[in-house]
């Protein structure tokens, strides 16, 4: 059914797109580490309410042992209570499920264990500030206010304590990786959810930036200080930062972007609209690619909002993009893929969150998707808020850093209420096998692309399991397969309008 793994042309293909700084992904000599790829756990540290309390004035050493015991008898009534007082009606990660993704990602594989890991952001649960307020808060310093002003000074009351919960419960998940990966990198990116003052919300210098360096830098294993010191204090100014990757990787790095400055919907602290947070980010992103190019390092980027179209929002609003509306989008312009793309030759991979689902893209500035284009690797959730099953990947890359082939690990039968000891963690696939492209590159997910796009009888097979592992069975996966057109145009096309003539070209051809 499948063409062969690995044929002449898709071996010239790669070779072309990628000669500039590395060899070839057919080449066979070539060795290889793993790496484990995790997103959105959007731990629920509130499940048994009893605790909230102790957790709060414990350190955040004592957490483990507070949230291992047995939840006291009225605990799910409360926490039900909770749920809709915050007007939420879906549940996030719970402690169980979070260490067992933890632990399931730490074992060896084929490659060996993990060389580095990456979290691609959404540390927090859902809700964050409302259920902190419920649960533990005071009187706000004014009505409606939950800062001074909009250099993220908090006000005494509320915003002191969701600001001093939030740094606990990241500094918490960061102390658990580093636990199950004690001598291996591990990198942290915030996302929209990780704030002290609301979904979306942050600033420049943020206090919940300062409260959680020390812990999130803790994983920076065997960076030289002069790298960790520049890496912590761009962590401290915005939530971003630069490191080498270990070896055996040869000159690479991994850029983490917190990228909520440029969401669509952000604000700052004071809930107000901010550009200034946004050009400061893009300019030191464009500094940060420049230099790696100027040193010939290859560059890995980890951040969690991914560009491009938000289709899912689209079609849930109705917006009728040919009919002359404009699509949702995940970012508010298209100025990260394009300072990306000046610098693709030396991206091999852009590593995203946020959409809760197993996804790939391929953007960049030319329709071929030669060198000025990049692609995308959108990471699964630990969290089953958005109905899909917990999963993590395992990443296998070679020394120059191309992303060689990864496996989606789900835990199969979670369900609600269960102890994460019934979690049992599989294997769902594997890319290359699957998809019978030689290697996760812009060149070989733009092929991909035109064949799911094409929907040939050939590739009936892997369209389905991707459409199995995005949207899952059922009436999702009925949606999906309805607007597929749509998704496969946003697979491809992160502007605007390029996307809705794409979608309009497709959707008369049916």
């Amino acid at each position: 059914m499948f063409r062969r793994l690995i044929d002449p042309a898709h071996c010239l293909l790669a070779a072309l797109a990628l000669a500039t700084f590395y060899s070839s992904p057919c080449s066979a000599a070539t060795a290889s580490v793993s790496a484990a790829l995790l997103a959105d756990p959007h731990f629920d540290p509130f499940r048994n309410v009893s605790k909230v309390e102790r957790l709060a004035a414990a350190n955040v050493e004592q957490w483990a042992a507070i949230l291992a015991e047995p939840p006291a008898p009225g605990d799910a009534q409360a926490f039900r209570a909770l749920q809709t007082a915050c007007k939420e009606t879906s549940t996030d990660a719970a402690n169980d499920l979070l260490l067992s993704a933890f632990d399931a990602s730490a074992q060896k594989t084929a490659t060996g264990a993990p060389a580095f890991v990456m979290l691609a952001g959404d540390l927090l649960v859902h809700r964050f500030d409302c259920r902190v307020e419920k649960l533990l808060g005071h009187p706000a310093a004014a009505p409606g206010t939950k800062y001074d002003d909009a250099e993220a000074h908090p006000a005494p009351g509320t915003a002191r304590t969701v600001m001093a919960f939030a740094r606990k419960t990241v500094d918490y998940i960061a102390l658990q990786l580093h636990t199950r990966f004690p001598h291996t990198p591990v990198y942290i990116a915030l996302g929209n959810n990780d704030s002290g003052c609301g979904d979306y919300q942050f600033n420049e210098h943020d206090p919940l930036l300062a409260g959680t360096a020390t812990a999130v830098a803790s994983g920076w294993v065997g960076v030289a200080p002069v790298e960790s010191e520049k890496a912590r204090a761009d962590y401290t100014r915005f939530g971003s930062y630069t490191l080498p990757l270990p070896a055996p990787l040869v000159k690479g790095r991994v850029l983490v972007l917190d990228d909520i400055y440029l969401s669509s919907r952000f604000q700052n602290c004071a809930g107000k609209p901010d550009s200034t947070s946004g050009k400061d980010l893009l300019a030191w992103v464009d500094a940060e690619l420049t230099a790696a190019e100027r040193h010939g390092e290859f560059v890995w980027v980890l951040t969690h909002i991914p560009p491009g179209i938000n289709v899912y929002s689209t079609n849930v609003n109705g917006i009728d993009v040919c009919a002359g509306k404009p699509p949702v989008t995940f970012l508010s312009s298209t100025a990260l893929s394009e300072v990306l793309a000046r610098h693709a030759a030396a991206i091999r991979v852009v590593v995203a969150g946020h959409t809760h689902v197993d996804e790939i893209r391929v953007f960049g500035g030319d329709e071929s998707h030669g060198k000025s284009s990049f692609a995308v690797k959108g990471v699964p959730s630990i969290s089953t808020v958005s109905g899909n099953p917990p999963a993590f990947l395992r990443a296998t890359v070679d020394t120059t850093g191309v992303l060689q082939d990864y496996t989606l690990h789900v835990a199969s039968n979670a369900k609600a209420g269960a102890p994460a000891s019934s979690l049992t963690w599989i294997t769902a696939y594997d890319f290359r096998s699957t998809y019978a492209e030689p290697a996760f590159t812009a060149a070989s997910i733009a092929d991909l692309v035109k064949r799911f796009t094409a929907g040939a009888p050939a590739d009936d097979q892997a369209i389905a399991t991707y459409q199995n592992y995005f949207a899952g069975s059922g009436l999702r996966r009925l949606a999906l397969q309805a607007v597929w057109n749509q998704y496969t145009c946003h697979m491809q096309h992160d502007d605007p309008a390029a996307f809705t003539a794409c979608v309009c070209a497709t959707a008369t051809k049916r």
